[in-house]
């Protein structure tokens, strides 16, 4: 068998794989989309100062008092990494600087 009548032989292969992959991608779509419905989504979980738990999802800004979005982030990072949480599992409604006495 010569090169050029590989070609035709390669091409056809790299097709049926092509194929292959695309089917493959839509059944895992279909399945995930599936799977989703069966699922209840979670709701974010909001402590409060008595450590009372509340449910509900929070989408809003923090407030920040006398600080700026820099030095909001860094002390964030700070508490995330201090609590040993996933980001997400927090929600900062505000941030205020106390002024030392």
């Amino acid at each position: 068998m010569s090169v050029l009548e590989g070609i035709p032989i390669a091409l056809v292969g790299f097709l049926v794989v092509f194929i292959i992959l695309c089917l493959i991608s839509v059944m895992i779509t279909a399945v995930s989309k599936i799977v989703n419905k069966f699922i209840p989504k979670q709701e974010a979980v909001v402590l409060k100062q008595d450590n009372e738990v509340v449910s509900g999802a929070y989408g809003g800004e923090v407030l920040l008092e006398g600080i700026s979005e820099k030095e909001a982030a860094c002390l964030m990072g700070i508490v995330i990494d201090d609590l040993k949480v996933k980001p997400h599992e927090l929600i900062f409604k505000a941030i205020r600087k106390v002024d030392e006495a």
